[in-house]
């Protein structure tokens, strides 16, 4: 997806609000802002008996329908919006998958248009989710095995890079038993079952059992908006089933699991415990925490790993703010993993002893603070920080975090990663390799 993001100056917080039963607009007024950024999305638990449905749903539904039932049509009346943009976008949060249209609109003053394009963009986006193109009770075959072949070939492209697989691997380990170890896009066998009957009965469960979570970003008064979006959904006959937070992971069986495939380099993932998510007060000292370790290219994971020990070719450290995980990323030389794997544990046993200097810290603020405010000039990341805030069933706001992280102290960041507790590590190594 490749949305115009202008710098944007937020003037305020964001207001969330349930407009229609289960449908909440999330609302953030910006000033000098060239696009008009909306999305819509179906929040729903993760299930893998429809996880390859609503990975599919948001392409099939763009291709058209009953007014505009080919790309082409679909596509002459986004340029009538001056080049407005509708793109479907799926993803994971936690234990919830989000499927639905990301979009953007140039504001109307702009453009010099006094038509109201981002109702009028509104009403497109919505009538593709709610009118769809059907035939003898399902979707049209012929798109669905078109859509169903562009699913494997993202499953496949996603396989054939390695360095994310390994990752994605481990959180299926490390969640194992849970919903979060679910892939967002399904497997090659989910999306070969798909059929055009049984998609669209997922897409009536979603339009009348799951939440909604609608986003606005853009110069519009929050009425015209909410107004908009009622006109849109009331016509649906909704009893929607309340989503309930995701719960942070607190148990996973300790093991080491390693995987042969055609690999040159290593592959070494580590996942780690915290119990913190986004909805506790230690959330912050986390993200700093984190920077010291392993975010930058002033943490240890950078710094010591891989600039002065060469041990790895690239190592990196992430926080799953829904689940309460740590996961480091590594690409090493296979020949290096012990090496590797105890030096790693021992740049985080000395951060979180509190062994790092007042630099390393300030240094360490500012990577979080300079990441939080790069959203905040992006509507786009915007709108995926208030859905990862609604998995995890915090109500701080972006401002709000990074006010909390300025006031990270050295204690707070030690004791944060003090929770730390290795569960899983990963490891993916050539086929032809011999043990070590």
């Amino acid at each position: 997806m490749c949305l115009i993001e202008e710098r944007v100056t937020i003037m305020s917080e964001m207001i969330r609000q349930e407009i229609l039963p289960g449908i909440f607009l999330n609302y953030l007024r910006a000033e000098r802002f060239a696009n008009n950024v909306i999305s819509i999305q179906f929040a729903c638990p993760l299930q893998e008996d429809r996880v390859s449905s609503l990975a599919v749903l948001p392409h099939l539904l763009r291709r058209g329908n009953d007014r505009f039932p080919d790309l082409k049509g679909v596509e002459e009346a986004l340029d009538r919006l001056y080049g407005a943009r509708i793109e479907p976008y799926v993803r994971k949060k936690g234990d919830h998958q989000y499927a639905g249209f990301v979009c953007d609109t140039v504001d109307g003053g702009l453009a010099g248009s006094t038509d109201d394009l981002t109702g009028q963009l509104i009403a497109l986006a919505s009538a593709l989710l709610t009118q769809p193109l059907t035939e003898n009770g399902g979707f049209c075959p012929s798109y669905v095995e078109e859509e169903k072949v562009n699913l494997c070939e993202r499953i496949t492209a996603r396989i054939n890079d390695k360095r994310s697989y390994a990752v994605r691997r481990l959180n299926e380990l490390i969640c194992e038993g849970h919903p979060a170890a679910i892939d967002e896009l399904g497997t090659l066998e989910g999306a070969r079952a798909l059929t055009p009957q049984g998609l669209y009965r997922t897409l009536l469960m979603l339009l009348t059992e799951c939440p909604m979570e609608l986003f606005y970003c853009g110069g519009a008064h929050f009425a015209d908006i909410s107004r908009h979006f009622t006109d849109a959904f009331s016509p649906l006959r909704r009893r929607p089933a309340p989503l309930a937070p995701c719960m942070p992971l607190l148990e996973a069986e300790e093991r080491t699991v390693e995987e042969r495939m055609d690999v040159t380099q290593g592959k070494l993932a580590m996942g780690f415990l915290t119990g913190i998510t986004a909805a506790d007060r230690d959330y912050p000292a986390l993200m700093v925490a984190n920077a010291l370790f392993g975010a930058g290219t002033t943490s240890r994971l950078f710094l010591k790993v891989r600039e002065e020990l060469s041990l790895c070719y690239y190592a990196s450290s992430s926080v799953n703010k829904v689940k309460g995980l740590l996961t480091v990323s590594s690409g090493i030389d296979p020949k290096d993993f012990k090496t590797a794997k105890e030096e790693i544990l021992r740049q985080l046993s000395e951060v979180a002893a509190s062994r790092f200097t007042e630099e390393e810290l300030e240094n360490a603020r500012l990577t979080v603070r300079g990441a939080l405010e790069g959203a905040e000039d992006s509507p786009v990341q915007l709108e995926d920080f208030a859905l990862g805030q609604r998995s995890s069933g915090s109500e701080m706001s972006l401002q709000g975090l990074i006010r909390a992280v300025n006031a990270v102290s050295a204690k707070d960041a030690a004791a944060a990663l003090s929770k730390a507790t290795l569960k899983t590590v990963y490891f993916l190594r050539g086929k032809e390799e011999n043990h070590d």
